[in-house]
């Protein structure tokens, strides 16, 4: 199971929304064996509709051993990190069932690689099915939230205050200006610039600047 159909291996189970705005081209580009959804919107067969596609992968992971909890966490060389920052904490992730909420088992780890700072009372979610990702030379200013899946290019500057909703991609040398708030699964292009107090709710072209809420190329 992963959570970007486009990683899908042949031996993975994802699931597409029957309303996400790119379910054609994940369809097509996806390797998975079996991809759950709420209604027929394609012939492939390895569709598989059900009621509520998120709960079937909840209760799928159910019984899954997640491994030592002590080794969800891998980072590289001259890493430097504040005070009151924890790194590979269970997301927050739940799908409905009935008149109550389950929680869904977080399963990926925390990747990091060289020569990062993460400063102060930031929190970096471990993935929900695959890992949140944050690649070199990334300057992380404090009181930042990045949740679950997220996927952070090399040499990004995230300032103060700023929070990534689960499954945000963000290329290269971006830079995300303070209290940004990005929504869930927005990609984010190299070279893109994330002005002050954005509300990021549509994905981000390479090289663009964006402003406002919510957030407007300039």
């Amino acid at each position: 199971m992963i959570n970007n159909p486009i990683d899908a291996t042949e031996d993975d189970i994802v699931w597409i929304k029957s309303t996400h705005k790119k379910r054609q081209e994940l369809l097509f580009n996806t390797k998975a064996k079996l991809i759950y959804t709420d209604t027929k919107w394609s012939d492939d067969e390895r569709l598989k509709v059900v009621d509520n596609p998120k709960l079937e992968i909840c209760k799928l992971m159910q019984g899954l051993d997640c491994g030592d909890r002590l080794d969800m966490v891998r980072v590289g060389s001259c890493f430097k990190v504040g005070t009151n920052t924890v790194i590979g904490g269970e997301g927050f992730g739940f799908a409905k069932d009935g008149d109550k909420w389950i929680r869904m088992p977080h399963i990926g780890r925390v990747i990091i690689g060289d020569n990062v700072e993460i400063g102060s009372n930031c929190t970096i979610d471990r993935g929900c099915l695959d890992n949140t990702i944050i690649g070199n030379g990334v300057k992380i200013d404090n009181m930042c939230h990045i949740a679950h899946s997220c996927k952070i290019g090399d040499n990004t500057i995230i300032t103060a205050g700023v929070i990534f909703s689960g499954s945000v991609t963000v290329g290269k040398n971006v830079w995300i200006a303070p209290n940004s708030t990005i929504k869930n699964g927005i990609t984010i292009g190299d070279n893109a610039f994330i002005g002050i107090g954005s509300n990021v709710i549509k994905d981000v072209p390479e090289g663009a600047t964006v402003y406002g809420n919510p957030a407007r190329a300039q």
